[in-house]
């Protein structure tokens, strides 16, 4: 991509490139059976490798995407390199990030130093032999360890989207935070109930209408900010064509406003680490979590 030409400055105050007055990625979360099976909900004796999420969700998604020329970061589990290795290629040829969501989607903040170590190394080879270098890491269960930092700059991954408020330049890493609020799950996944109790909603999912209503106010938020967001897709939550619809004027609404930079977290990190002394507040890491 090529430089944006009105570069902003901590002189004039602004953070983004050109006009825009916020950034935004469009992130995806979880391939295949990878989730199911490291949770035991996998039902015994079935094979894997032909996942409704896979071969359904995805490629209308990607059609999505494309539609309106939005690369997104897509953390995929390394397990999948065995199993889906032509759809992640598929996926990076499309011009979209890989980023690394562990190795079998474990309940990252539970882990000690050792195993991390160990899952960080066996799934950055991985990726590797498939021909993609891993330089972003999002913690499934949205939650890191007080030396996650370290080890994954042991292996070259330089940023990492956990659950947070502020996107952060810390030395060399880049903190690019999601919000449990801002990502379908909160709606459409029944573990995340008491998360959405605790807000005051009612019992029961939230349907694609309200989930637009909470991406609208989402936007609408960094953009009076000044800020960023990472929105976050699960495909296996979209094998619904009103879902899909959803999506779809979600993208279209963050493609065509020209006061958004949408990038893939890659590209955001390379600008926040390029702007020393405009991102370093608290990036208010939190430990919600669904998973135990």
């Amino acid at each position: 991509m090529n430089d944006p030409i009105d570069v902003p400055s901590a002189a004039d105050g602004r953070r983004w490139p050109g006009d825009a007055v916020a950034a935004v990625s469009v992130t995806m979360d979880n391939m295949g059976e990878a989730y199911e099976l490291e949770s035991n909900l996998w039902p015994s004796g079935m094979p894997i490798g032909n996942h409704f999420s896979v071969f359904r969700s995805l490629p209308p998604m990607l059609e999505i995407l494309q539609s309106y020329n939005v690369q997104v970061t897509y953390f995929v589990e390394a397990w999948n390199t065995d199993v889906y290795p032509d759809t992640i290629k598929d996926v990076a040829a499309r011009g979209h990030e890989i980023g690394l969501h562990g190795f079998r989607h474990e309940a990252w903040a539970a882990l000690d130093p050792e195993r991390e170590e160990e899952l960080l190394d066996v799934s950055v080879r991985r990726f590797r032999e498939l021909g993609i270098n891993i330089r972003g890491f999002r913690p499934p269960g949205g939650g890191l360890n007080t030396g996650t930092r370290e080890l994954l700059a042991g292996h070259g991954i330089d940023y990492t989207s956990p659950a947070g408020e502020h996107v952060v330049a810390a030395d060399d890493h880049v903190f690019l935070p999601f919000r449990w609020r801002w990502i379908d799950a909160y709606c459409y996944f029944e573990p995340l109930e008491e998360m959405r109790k605790a807000d005051g909603r009612p019992p029961g999912l939230i349907d694609p209408q309200g989930f637009e209503e909470i991406m609208e106010a989402c936007i609408g938020e960094v953009i009076e900010s000044g800020g960023y967001a990472s929105l976050l897709f699960h495909p296996f939550l979209h094998d619904d064509a009103d879902r899909l619809a959803a999506m779809r004027r979600i993208v279209e609404r963050i493609s065509t406003d020209s006061r958004l930079w949408c990038a893939p977290c890659g590209e955001v990190a390379e600008w926040v680490r390029g702007r020393p002394g405009m991102f370093d507040e608290d990036p208010g890491l939190t430990t919600q979590s669904w998973m135990r």
